[in-house]
């Protein structure tokens, strides 16, 4: 019997080489599958300029471009977009689809790619940002306690210091002659050297992504437009603008972002960043020397938030590629530093925390009520106050299987960080520049003159402070410091269908049904604009259906600015609006002043609103409380600002996209 012959080499190389495209290939093949079954290719979509990238560099300047509102006109309150190889997303300003979207939150998490982003820049996969299920309802409960009323009202003391620091240095700034008729932007000390002591805006600068010169000009021509727009016709007094070569420019981005870390470093676990120099080195960066180890990591490991770039998308449906990153090793050495950092602060928060032994008896109960601050404490100092302490009591009170892992706890320090920290010097920032420009210039000097009448000291009628409410809930709608965010179906049903309000067109093919060929789905791919004829008609339903997986991307700022909501001076800054809400705002699941800045959810099947928004909200009141008592801030008329989303939404100007991040304003000292 003859034996059989050895496969040749060619032959023996095959198998693997297939699977290995096959495991390389696999998420585009499932894309692709996705894409052909998928109901939202019903859905009306604006025509996608890109195979491989879709709309997706459209979405990344949506906020320069008004791209969503464009798109609403022509589509209604809920249609798709393309991502990448034309995968379909949903988008929708519905109330009731986002409603019932952010309920269930559980069935709608973030999808993997956004994930890893998040985690990749807070350092952790096990923060409450990144985590999912039960362990996030888990993590939620303990962290609730540090995130209660009374724990945030005994961190004002923290807020208060880091505002007045702030506020002097600002009015050093302001009284110091230029020595130049154009003399440098005051801004924080900086090195350009990765190894040098450097803050954390200054390393997110020098990876941002260079514009052309000049930025979008029809993008900044719109903005200008908007947010130009007469607001001072509303019940204020009229403000005469003389003074527009007093002062001083500064960048308060960068100065907001230093005294923001700062606050979250002590607030949040007890760690002394010093970001901010003492006031008399305001003007003399070269002799303020900050070498904080915390910083330099912290810095680089939220630069790796990712931008919109090719790689990105690729990383995104091909994980293999997720092994070449940039600075790994120095990314590596960060993180390491961080965790050593975060283990001995945990180890100091746990010993301070153990109830001294009785001989007589059982040791008694952890308190999980604030500490009070007794008179001769020092009240500049978290003493305990401090979130990371909160959390160790609360975890050391838990039920046994109920507490978090050590991982946990260091992921959410880093978490504390990513979130607390630039999110708000984001907010702050563009609430100084909606105030800052001329039409609302009378609003900052009626809010000045209220705040002026508060004693000093007297945080709860600041909180309480209508005018300042109004303001900071303006800002908020106009300026969300995180302009969207997506959600991916991953259901126990195949399918389900999100109701919505205000109806939802639907191509429907003739006989009602898709057929499963390749023509009818090249068909779908290129119908965009297609009109009612013998292939089918468009109908109007009332909810809209999606398979497991489908990708539904929540626009934040869009839902802010909705016309149909908040009237046709949606994207004016007017204050004013708030002393009468429209009623169409009652409709907007938000948590916070019908808005969606802070998203919403269920505490039964999926909380993923911002647990620290009471936190954010009194930072942002206590800042602008110092701030705008003593301080004017104006914008020179010549300067545009854009913006640019990553992740956060941070400014920069128009005409000097190379010089990165930046929030220009000039500042001038308001005699008593």
């Amino acid at each position: 019997m003859p034996m059989p012959s050895a496969p040749s080499l060619s032959t023996a190389l095959v198998v693997p080489l297939l699977l290995l495209a096959a495991y390389i290939l696999h998420p585009l093949l499932f894309l692709l599958r996705a894409l052909h079954r998928s109901p939202l290719k019903r859905l009306p979509s604006p025509p996608s300029p890109s195979l491989l990238l879709g709309n997706l560099a459209a979405i990344a300047d949506q906020e320069n471009t008004d791209i969503l509102r464009t798109w609403a006109d022509a589509y209604g309150p809920t249609y798709t977009y393309r991502g990448f190889i034309g995968g379909r997303r949903l988008l929708t300003t519905d109330p009731a689809a986002l409603a019932w979207i952010l309920g269930h939150a559980y069935d709608f998490p973030k999808p993997d790619f956004v994930t890893e982003s998040l985690a990749a820049m807070a350092a952790g996969r096990e923060g409450l940002l990144t985590v999912d299920g039960d362990v996030h309802r888990r993590q939620r409960k303990i962290l609730s306690h540090a995130f209660s009323a009374p724990y945030i009202k005994s961190l004002i003391p923290v807020f208060a210091d880091k505002a007045q620091r702030l506020r002097d240095i600002f009015l050093t700034i302001a009284d110091t002659p230029d020595a130049a008729p154009n003399a440098p932007l005051p801004s924080p000390p900086t090195s350009p050297a990765p190894t040098s002591p450097v803050d954390s805006f200054a390393i997110l600068r020098s990876l941002d992504p260079v514009r052309p010169p000049g930025g979008n000009s029809k993008g900044a021509q719109r903005k200008c437009a908007h947010d130009l727009a007469t607001a001072s016709a509303h019940n204020t007094p009229q403000y005469n603008d003389t003074r527009k070569e007093e002062g001083r420019v500064v960048d308060v981005l960068a100065w907001l972002g230093r005294a923001t870390l700062d606050v979250i470093g002590e607030a949040g676990f007890g760690y002394h960043f010093n970001s901010l120099p003492p006031p008399s080195l305001a003007t003399k960066p070269e002799e303020f020397e900050n070498d904080n180890e915390l910083a330099r990591a912290f810095g680089v490991i939220f630069s790796t938030a990712r931008k919109f770039r090719v790689l990105s998308v690729l990383q995104v449906w091909f994980p293999v590629l997720r092994r070449f990153q940039p600075n790994n090793k120095t990314m590596q050495s960060a993180q390491a530093t961080m965790r050593r950092i975060g283990l001995q602060l945990i180890e100091e928060r746990k010993a301070a925390a153990s109830p001294p032994s009785s001989p007589s008896g059982p040791s008694p109960p952890y308190s999980l009520d604030p500490p009070r601050v007794d008179a001769g404490v020092d009240a500049k100092t978290s003493n305990g106050r401090d979130i990371l302490s909160v959390l160790v009591r609360a975890n050391t009170a838990s039920e046994p299987g109920q507490a978090l892992t050590i991982t946990e706890i260091l992921s959410q320090i880093s978490t504390f960080l990513a979130a607390g920290h630039e999110t708000t010097a984001s907010a702050l920032s563009w609430t100084l520049f909606a105030l800052a420009q001329t039409p609302a210039l009378a609003v900052q000097a009626t809010l000045r003159a209220a705040l002026r009448d508060i004693p000093e000291g007297d945080f709860d009628a600041v909180l309480r402070l209508p005018i300042l409410e109004h303001v900071v809930r303006e800002a908020l709608r106009l300026h969300a410091p995180v302009g969207s965010t997506m959600r991916v179906y991953k259901g126990a049903a195949d399918e389900v269908v999100v109701p919505v309000s205000r109806g939802v067109r639907v191509w429907v093919p003739k006989g009602g049904a898709l057929r499963r060929t390749w023509r009818t789905a090249r068909r779908w791919v290129r119908r965009e604009g297609k009109q009612d004829g013998e292939d089918g008609v468009w109908r109007t339903e009332c909810g809209v259906r999606m398979m497991r997986g489908d990708i539904v991307t929540i626009p934040i700022q869009a839902v802010n600015r909705d016309v149909e909501v908040w009237g046709p001076d949606a994207r004016e800054f007017r204050p004013s609006r708030w002393e009468v809400p429209p009623p169409a705002a009652e409709k907007i699941p938000g948590l916070y002043a019908h808005l969606l800045t802070f998203l919403n959810g269920s505490p039964i099947i999926g909380n993923r609103a911002c647990i620290g928004y009471k936190f954010a909200l009194t930072e942002i009141k206590i800042f602008l409380y110092y701030l705008l008592r003593d301080i004017e801030f104006t914008l020179d008329p010549d300067v545009v600002i854009e913006k640019r989303v990553n992740i956060v939404t941070r400014p920069f100007v128009a005409s000097a996209p190379e010089m990165g991040n930046q929030m220009p304003l000039r500042i001038r000292r308001v005699p008593p």
